[in-house]
C-alpha cells in the first residue's frame, strides 16, 4: 500500500508502484506480468475518497474533514502536491520531517486510524516493491502517535515575529535585538541580533530574507553556493547537505569567510526552501571562534520557522 494517505488521481514517489506493461521472463521461461499494489486513492486518514481537488493548482482538499497537527497536514500536502518538483525529493527527508514532529511519547492514536487499518492480504508472488518508500511507511505508522493533535512547539523566552504579508512567522531569543529591514533590493525582511558582549567584535545575527526563486530545489543548490563564493571575500564550503525547513525539502551550507572591514574571519550556516516560486533563507553569521556558542538558540530559531499555506 502506498503512503499517499490522502491519496491523489496522480503518480507520485509516495503512492503505491504502477503496474509495469512489459512481460518479464523468469528462470523457468515462463513468461509473467509485475503486479501493481494500492489502489489510485487510499483514504485511510479522512475515511473518503479524495475526488475535491483546487481547479486551479490541482491540491487536495482534504483538511477541513480531519483535526489535524497543522504541521503535521502540511506534511502530507507536501508528499502529494500535484507539482512534483514541490514534493520530497527522497523517502528520507519525508521521514525527517515526520521525526521533526515527535514531539512526545504519551499520545495514543486516535480510533479512527486503527478502524481504517487495512486488513493484510495474501501478497502475490510478482510485486515490484518501493523499497525506500515502504521503510517510510514502517517508520512513519511508528511515530504517527507522537505527532496526531500534538501541542505546538514551545520556547521558554521567545518571541514571535509575524510577516503577514508573506505568510511567515519566526520565534527569536527575547534577549537578541529585532531590526525590521524589508529591503527591496537585498530582499532582507528582518534581522535578530545576539547580545552585545564586553569588547565583542562582531555581533553574531541571524537574518530571514524571501526572493523570487523558480527554479528546483536542485538547481537552487548550485546557484546559492555560486553566489556565496562570489559575494563573500575567501569564502570557503565546509558542507552542503539536504534537511528540511519548514517541514518542506530544504539545503543547507555551512561556510567560512573574511570580514574585510573588521578583518575578522567569519563562519555562516545558510539552509532554505523553497514555495511558489519563493526561496525562504535563514542565514546566520557569526564570528569563527563565538560559532558554536550560539548554535542552541540559533537552531530552536530555525526548529520555530512556519510559512503559513
Amino acid at each position: 500500500m502506498g503512503i499517499s494517505v490522502l491519496a491523489g488521481r496522480r503518480g507520485c514517489q509516495f503512492g503505491a508502484v504502477k503496474q509495469i506493461s512489459t512481460q518479464v521472463v523468469n528462470s523457468q521461461g515462463e513468461a509473467t506480468s509485475t503486479i501493481a499494489i494500492g489502489s489510485r486513492g487510499i483514504q485511510a486518514l479522512t475515511g473518503i475518497f479524495p475526488i475535491n481537488t483546487d481547479i486551479k493548482t490541482g491540491e487536495i482538499y482534504w483538511r477541513h474533514l480531519r483535526n489535524v497537527n497543522p504541521k503535521f497536514a502540511n506534511i502530507l500536502d507536501t508528499m502529494v502536491r500535484y507539482d512534483f518538483r514541490q514534493r520530497y525529493p527522497t523517502a528520507h527527508l519525508a521521514l525527517q520531517a515526520l521525526k521533526t514532529l515527535s514531539t512526545s511519547t504519551s499520545s495514543q492514536v486516535p480510533n479512527t486510524l486503527i478502524a481504517n487499518k487495512p486488513k493484510p492480504i495474501a501478497k502475490p508472488k510478482n510485486i515490484l516493491i518501493a523499497s525506500g518508500i515502504a521503510g517510510v511507511i514502517a517508520i512513519s505508522v511508528a511515530i504517527l502517535p507522537h505527532i496526531i493533535n500534538s501541542s505546538q512547539i514551545k520556547v521558554a523566552d521567545f518571541s514571535t515575529y509575524e510577516q503577514s504579508n508573506l505568510g511567515i512567522t519566526i520565534k527569536y531569543p527575547q534577549s537578541w535585538q529585532r531590526q525590521d529591514i524589508d529591503n527591496i533590493f537585498t530582499k532582507e525582511v528582518v534581522t535578530f541580533l545576539s547580545p552585545l558582549q564586553d569588547k565583542d567584535k562582531f555581533q553574531e545575527k541571524v537574518i530571514l530574507s524571501v526572493e523570487d526563486y523558480s527554479g528546483s530545489l536542485n538547481q537552487s543548490k548550485n546557484d546559492f553556493t555560486k553566489e556565496i563564493k562570489e559575494r563573500l571575500s575567501a569564502a570557503k564550503i565546509i558542507q552542503v547537505s539536504s534537511t528540511t525547513l519548514a517541514y518542506k525539502p530544504a539545503f543547507q551550507i555551512i561556510y567560512t569567510g573574511k570580514d574585510e572591514e573588521k578583518d575578522l574571519k567569519l563562519k555562516n550556516w545558510q539552509i532554505w526552501t523553497l514555495q511558489s516560486n519563493k526561496a525562504y533563507i535563514i542565514t546566520y553569521t557569526a564570528q569563527q571562534e563565538e560559532y558554536d556558542k550560539f548554535i542552541p538558540a540559533v537552531e530552536e530559531i530555525i526548529k520555530s520557522f512556519e510559512i503559513k499555506n
